[in-house]
């Protein structure tokens, strides 16, 4: 998977790119909120690791990403518990990080792309072939 963290914490950024990355995940490690927006107008990202410090309320973070990366799925990341955010359904990790939390979660989006790849995959053939050519007279 292709991962994006947003996080202006240079050595928390470099530990979870470490672990991610261990695991033969792609990252990118964003700044600032404006750094993520270019980097997902460029690339496809499966997830993104958003830190709730960065100047921007999460859920506009994660509107814009999603805006430019249909299928990314946005993940909180705070040292605030969850109790005082406001991150709606976001998957949230509590700071600091340990591995198996991280690993864990990227497990169960993997499946989770992975579903949503087969429907894509299937669900645009069958909307190409459900047409009827036009009959010759």
């Amino acid at each position: 998977m292709r991962i994006l963290i947003v996080d202006d914490d240079p050595v928390h950024a470099e530990k979870l790119a470490a672990w991610t990355e261990s695991r033969g995940h792609e990252v990118l490690h964003a700044r600032t909120a404006e750094d993520a927006n270019w980097l997902a107008a460029l690339l496809r990202f499966d997830v993104a690791f958003l830190d709730d410090g960065m100047g921007l309320p999460v859920g506009d973070m994660a509107a814009r990403l999603e805006e430019s990366s249909p299928l990314i799925r946005c993940v909180l990341v705070s040292a605030r518990p969850a109790s005082e955010l406001c991150a709606g359904t976001l998957p949230f990790l509590q700071k600091p990080l340990e591995p198996e939390p991280v690993h864990s979660l990227l497990r169960e989006l993997e499946l989770e792309n992975a579903g949503s790849r087969v429907i894509l995959r299937v669900g645009f053939p069958l909307i190409r072939t459900g047409r009827r050519a036009p009959r010759a007279e």
